[in-house]
């Protein structure tokens, strides 16, 4: 996710909207993205958290809709996608679940209607 605004070379940063509310904050180092980053919908309530590692995704992240339910949510290595990733229908139902590996889809996922049942089961080649 890019930061707007003139990023430091190292230390903390924060962009605001153009009404002033805050848009993003976190740190820099060496002009790089680094540690805990919060990003923001304009009325305040949290878009997206997560970590950095020069500039690149790393650990647990997790993003949402403005209705405040979960959008996704799934982890990073070295920019990544690993793990088990879960996303969400705006009702807040599970949309689907699956596994990645070094930022490609493995194993079994699985689909879901807005109700909740199953849509289908793939697996990823």
């Amino acid at each position: 996710m890019k930061a707007k605004g003139n990023p430091p070379s190292d230390g903390p940063y924060e962009a605001r909207f153009k009404d002033g509310s805050l848009a993003c904050s976190g740190q820099y180092r060496d002009g790089r993205k680094q540690g805990d980053w919060v990003y923001y919908l304009k009325d305040g309530s949290v878009k997206a958290r997560g970590a950095y590692v020069d500039d690149g995704f790393e650990g647990f992240w997790v993003w949402f809709r403005a209705n405040g339910k979960k959008m996704q949510e799934g982890a990073f290595e070295a920019n990544l996608q690993v793990g088990e990733w879960r996303r969400w229908y705006d009702n807040g139902q599970l949309m689907d679940v699956g596994c990645y590996a070094d930022g490609k889809k493995i194993g079994e996922w699985i689909s879901y209607h807005p109700d909740g049942r199953v849509k289908s089961r793939k697996h990823a080649k």
